[in-house]
């Protein structure tokens, strides 16, 4: 592509379809967030980017300032396609677009170029390369000879394609000996599958008919324009439809990338996903569109249920306070930034609210929340729900059952100081009484007994 010298242009981001996005009455088309996410840090290092076999990357990223730190291309320089590149240049599928479409199209202006839409001739009251629908700038080009040379693009059977090469050679004689002296404007138009030897012997037919020469782009644009009308095309409500339950995903996994660091890693993919899935290579086999469909709506959910409280066990509080961990549940490769809300349903426990946790990837993080029992014994429902930092529900919410047992321990100590304080009380009885007990025998055997209860010594008596 970047050894040609002619004008360009890019089709939309997965050559999404234009149509489509006009009739759910967008006023400008989608285009890609980021494609951060479907490159290799590794292949960006030194201000380099490592090709895949030949060593060749487009385009070049900046350089970095610092060794060994990747330095991504941008957005802008990925869809770069080179020199003599024009924008504002639509392409809508053919016999998609409608009279309020191209009027649509050309308000969409880039950087000061005028928009340009290409319409087939089978859409135009009038054949006209160069034309102006309403007030939009238009390129019409002919049907019949871009549907030959389409047939003949895709054949690699030299017969077939032999056969719509020297229909487009007669058409192309025919418009030739008209005398009209106007530009005729020809397609390849897209195709599922192409043949590379079918496509360049479908460009050497073109530019090599006899009687024939070929123009630029900007030679077209500056031949005079024609007034034509655009006939209107029938809206595609399924695809309509589809496209707005995308965008009502899409949004959905928005709010859920404020979990990340980077929220680009999911929400790049997802518009990437959304434009490949308009695509116009999907039109020919709408069963497998379909499919596709469904797939993405089951992986968008999947994403979504990707982060969310581990299932935890009831429990028992027989104190006035612990720590009871939850598990985080985070399925994706990256950590998550996500806050766990926990409620008990009454007054008998006091519980910390709010716990901010940073979820591993691909794991399951504890998350320790301090419980303290408040008054009562009985049963408490905690209800646990996770948010993202901005405040957005993550996942679904849990509850866990505690069951309170707070006075065991005040009554624990009780009982055993109360028994401590009674043996204390006891044996201090039966000492004394024990005392009382051998004072009065003493004095029942008329020995005389000193005051701890021994008997006393006469004069030089033993006693």
């Amino acid at each position: 592509l970047d050894m040609l010298s002619n004008e360009r242009f890019a089709l939309q981001f997965g050559d999404a379809d234009i149509a489509t996005q006009l009739q759910d009455g967008r006023p400008a088309l989608l285009r890609p967030t980021s494609l951060q996410s479907f490159m290799d840090p590794a292949n960006f290092t030194d201000g380099k980017a490592s090709g895949g076999g030949t060593g060749d990357a487009t385009p070049t990223p900046t350089p970095t300032t610092t060794p060994g730190v990747p330095s991504l291309p941008t957005l802008e320089q990925l869809q770069d396609i080179g020199p003599n590149a024009r924008d504002a240049v639509y392409w809508p599928f053919s016999g998609t677009i409608s009279a309020a479409g191209v009027s649509a199209l050309g308000a969409m202006s880039a950087d000061g170029t005028d928009a340009l839409t290409l319409i087939a001739s089978t859409s135009t009251s009038t054949g006209a390369a160069h034309a102006e629908a309403g007030t939009s700038d238009a390129l019409v080009y002919d049907s019949t000879i871009s549907a030959a040379l389409r047939t003949a693009s895709t054949e690699d059977d030299p017969n077939i394609r032999g056969t719509s090469l020297a229909a487009v050679s007669a058409y192309l004689n025919l418009a030739a000996r008209g005398g009209q002296h106007e530009p005729l404007l020809v397609a390849v138009d897209r195709a599922a599958t192409r043949s590379v030897l079918g496509l360049s012997s479908a460009v050497e037919t073109v530019t090599r008919a006899p009687g024939t020469i070929s123009a630029t782009l900007a030679q077209v644009l500056d031949s005079p324009a024609r007034s034509v009308r655009v006939k209107n095309a029938a809206a595609d409500t399924a695809r309509v439809t589809a496209l707005r339950e995308l965008l009502v995903g899409e949004r959905r996994i928005g709010a859920f990338s404020s979990i990340l660091d980077d929220p680009t890693l999911l929400t790049g993919p997802e518009r990437s996903s959304i434009l490949q899935l308009l695509g116009g290579g999907w039109l020919d086999d709408p069963g497998a569109w379909s499919d596709a469909i469904t797939a993405h709506e089951e992986a968008t959910n999947t994403t979504l249920d990707s982060v969310s409280i581990a299932p935890s066990s009831d429990f028992n509080l027989a104190g006035r306070a612990a720590t009871r961990s939850f598990g985080i549940r985070n399925e994706l490769p990256w950590p998550v930034n996500v806050i766990l809300i926990t409620r008990p349903d009454n007054l008998r426990l006091e519980v910390q609210e709010s716990t901010k946790v940073v979820a591993h990837a691909s794991s399951t993080t504890a998350a320790a929340v301090p419980i303290r029992a408040q008054i009562g014994n009985g049963e408490v429902t905690l209800d646990l729900y996770l948010i993202s930092p901005s405040g957005v529900p993550i996942g679904q919410p849990r509850d866990v059952q505690v069951t309170v047992h707070a006075d065991w321990e005040v009554i624990g100590l009780t009982i055993l100081g109360v028994a401590i304080g009674g043996f204390l009380v006891v044996g201090l009885i039966r000492t004394v009484q024990a005392r009382r007990r051998k004072t009065a025998d003493a004095a029942a055997g008329g020995v005389p007994t000193t005051r701890g209860g021994a008997p006393k010594t006469r004069g030089g008596d033993k006693p």
